[in-house]
């Protein structure tokens, strides 16, 4: 392919590095390690060491003009076509989402009927289905997908300042991107995939000053016009905590101050610019309230699709809501929810290189089903699939056999 990556022969404590071009022969083990039990690591360093076309489908994810037509996760079969001959990695990825599709799918037959039951079950289905698709693209090429990521969240960002400014109604388009109020004005202009901002990185520009002017306008959106609370402390989490974990004691005690200022401060400045603030994180509260005094079977739930009529937000999809991880419990009981948890964890497992990065990335996932309803959406899985990638960078690598992305 002609990209270049770093062999990594690593026996116990010993390790030896040479440049061998991507598609040719992986050299031999250096003198003084035996090729019995060593192990190969590609360490791309940034370049990319799988297909182009891996690339395809979660670059698609981020890109708003499409996504104003077409749902993310009808995406998916693109994906899957581009896939070609997966793996080892991925094949287990597929094993263990085609095990939780049938757990799901056991679950929905066995469950009271509602009509969102049908609905709310491919969604689930076609999230999962593109999970592998992600973690092959992060596994083989994951800072050339940051780049372009980063370069369509950047041209998002100025698409919707220009959507802000000239007042474009995209009411008659999918998703919520357009947010006005009873005065009849503009308070936010969000396009779905705005959680990919966390991951937002100005590294391929080469100057400085383009730097810094691109950085504005992407802070500038998403503090004036996004507004997402959520999404301004994952960005700040994702670059801080590495620094916190593998710091010495002094530095993780500053640099912990500092996020804890920011922390405090970026949400203040939020909900300053953000009059429905105290409205939102209420309903949140109010949802909460009705899922935990619902009364549902706690192993068994009340079926895919199951619906609270008391905290519908959206009349397209009622049993979608923002605590949707409690909902989800109350939807499909732990026999579902359970089996659920274990399957991201492992699946997260796969594209970490050490457990401290599993778990946070794990948590992150979760903990947005206190927040938005974003759970099933292949973005956010993308989104908590990149953050703390410095932290795969630190301490003893994960030995791997080397295995076509």
């Amino acid at each position: 392919m002609g990209y270049l990556a770093n062999t990594v022969w690593a026996h116990g404590s010993d390790t030896d590095i040479a440049e061998t071009k991507m598609g040719s022969s992986i050299p031999p083990p250096p003198s003084g390690l035996s090729a019995e039990g060593a192990h190969v690591l590609f360490l791309g360093a940034g370049r990319r060491t799988g297909p182009s076309r891996l690339l395809v489908f979660p670059v698609l994810l981020n890109l708003w003009p499409l996504l104003l037509l077409l749902s993310q996760k009808a995406l998916v079969p693109v994906g899957l076509l581009l896939l070609g001959s997966a793996s080892r990695l991925t094949r287990r990825n597929l094993v263990t989402v085609a095990w939780l599709i049938a757990v799901g799918g056991l679950s929905l037959l066995l469950q009271p009927w509602n009509e969102f039951a049908a609905a709310h079950y491919l969604g689930f289905v076609l999230f999962l289905l593109s999970v592998p698709l992600i973690n092959a693209a992060v596994r083989g090429s994951g800072e050339h997908l940051i780049k372009w990521l980063s370069i369509l969240s950047l041209s998002n960002a100025l698409l919707a300042f220009l959507f802000y400014f000239l007042e474009v109604d995209l009411s008659q388009y999918r998703g919520l991107n357009r947010i006005v109020g009873d005065d009849d004005a503009t308070h936010r202009v969000f396009y779905e995939t705005t959680s990919l901002l966390a991951v937002f990185s100005v590294t391929f520009l080469r100057k400085r000053w383009l730097r810094w002017i691109c950085g504005a306008i992407v802070a500038a959106y998403a503090l004036l016009l996004a507004k997402s609370v959520f999404v301004i402390l994952l960005f700040l989490f994702n670059h801080l905590a590495p620094r916190i974990l593998s710091g010495r004691v002094l530095s993780r005690i500053a640099v912990s101050a500092f996020f804890l200022g920011l922390a405090i401060g970026a949400p203040a400045m939020v909900a300053v610019a953000r009059p429905d603030f105290a409205l939102s994180v209420g309903m949140k509260l109010l949802q909460f309230d009705a899922v935990i005094n619902d009364g549902s079977p706690i192993l068994s739930g009340r079926g895919w699709g199951y619906v609270i009529d008391d905290v519908v937000t959206s009349t397209e999809q009622p049993y979608q809501v923002e605590m949707q991880l409690p909902m989800l419990l109350t939807q499909v009981g732990l026999l579902v929810l359970f089996p659920y948890v274990v399957a991201m964890v492992s699946l997260f497992r796969s594209i970490s290189s050490s457990w401290t990065a599993t778990m946070l990335r794990s948590a992150a996932y979760f903990a947005i089903g206190f927040a938005n309803p974003w759970l099933f959406v292949p973005s956010w899985y993308l989104t908590t699939a990149l953050i703390f990638r410095r932290l795969d960078n630190h301490g003893r690598p994960r030995l791997v056999r080397i295995a076509r992305v």
